[in-house]
């Protein structure tokens, strides 16, 4: 400070470069805060990707066994009558084909890194019909 308790204009100056580098700091702080949060939010919406991926890929690999073992023998040697293994299976063979294509859109969307919203927009409701059709049976 100059004399009397004033300021001088060179501890002004050196003050805001502080104050200015300080402020620099802490920016640079953030953003390696929200690069990381980014870069953990990626992470955790890849591992949810994968593991839907993963769960209905198996979904549809169990319904194929049971439409080409159960389903399409029963039906095909005649062995009990469509109303019969329509009571016991029900709409299983819709579903499974629904679920089929549900995967080859999620790994298309994949692919091409689109966001899943869309996709589930629209499918989501013939989901539930298939199912709620299901659970009635």
């Amino acid at each position: 400070t100059g004399g009397g308790g004033v300021p001088s204009p060179n501890s002004t100056r050196h003050d805001k470069k502080k104050t200015h580098r300080k402020q620099r700091s802490k920016d640079k702080l953030e953003q390696k805060y929200l690069k990381e949060k980014q870069d953990e939010n990626k992470d955790k919406r890849l591992r949810v990707i994968r593991e839907l991926l993963e769960s209905e890929k198996a979904h549809v690999k169990a319904l194929d066994i049971v439409v080409e073992r159960y389903i399409r023998p029963l039906t095909q040697n005649d062995i009990a009558e469509f109303s019969t293994i329509r009571a016991i299976f029900s709409n299983l063979e819709l579903i499974r084909n629904w679920n089929s294509t549900f995967l080859a859109n999620l790994e298309a969307h994949l692919e091409c890194g689109d966001t899943f919203g869309d996709l589930f927009m629209e499918m989501i409701p013939f989901m539930r019909q298939l199912y709620t059709q299901y659970n009635e049976n």
